[in-house]
């Protein structure tokens, strides 16, 4: 896989029109712009509360991957001197795993979900509501993303990219799984 921030950005556009992604956007719009589905596709929608709110939308999930690519490129420089060690601990979990995969271990943190006041989210929320919805958003991502935004931050930890190189490989990415969003707010009401 080629990781200039061109073909990152790529990925993030692929990962938007993935089949976890795509179909969830009307209902992201019809969320962040305080209207349901059928007022989006009738045209109803305010256009300028729906780029808005999709743009705060996007810079909740881009902070987060932003500061995940940092995260992962500091990481990297700590694993660089700490590999054996880690290398355990990484055999230890791979090994809980497969026993929960084989239904042998099953703790509870990785069996319930958790979603603190998302439920409390909705149009009167606004932009902060909105930049917040794309935080946990970014932050309880689908398995789609996982896969592709899993290889940009291990290549990004693997390099030993400095935190600014991470910051710009995943805000490249973001930027890729965003821009569709936002362009499709201000398409909504056509």
């Amino acid at each position: 896989m080629d990781y200039s921030l061109p073909a990152v950005f790529g990925a993030g556009l692929l990962t938007f029109a993935s089949p976890c992604v795509l179909p969830l956007a009307p209902v992201y719009l019809s969320l962040l712009g305080g209207t349901s589905v059928t007022d989006l596709k009738a045209g109803r929608a305010p256009r300028g509360r729906l780029v808005a709110a999709g743009s705060a939308f996007a810079a909740g999930l881009s902070s987060v991957f932003v500061v995940l690519g940092m995260a992962a490129s500091a990481a990297g420089r700590l694993v660089a001197t700490h590999r054996m060690s880690l290398m355990l601990v990484g055999g230890v979990v791979t090994a809980l795993f497969a026993l929960r995969f084989l239904g042998l271990f099953r703790p509870r943190l990785v069996e319930s979900e958790r979603r603190p006041l998302l439920d409390r989210l909705g149009a009167r929320a606004g932009l902060v509501g909105a930049f917040a919805f794309g935080v946990a958003f970014g932050v309880g991502w689908t398995p789609c993303i996982g896969p592709v935004l899993g290889a940009v931050l291990t290549y990004t930890a693997a390099q030993g990219a400095s935190p600014l190189q991470g910051a710009m490989y995943l805000g490249a990415y973001a930027a890729g799984l965003s821009l569709p969003l936002v362009a499709a707010a201000a398409a909504a009401p056509w």
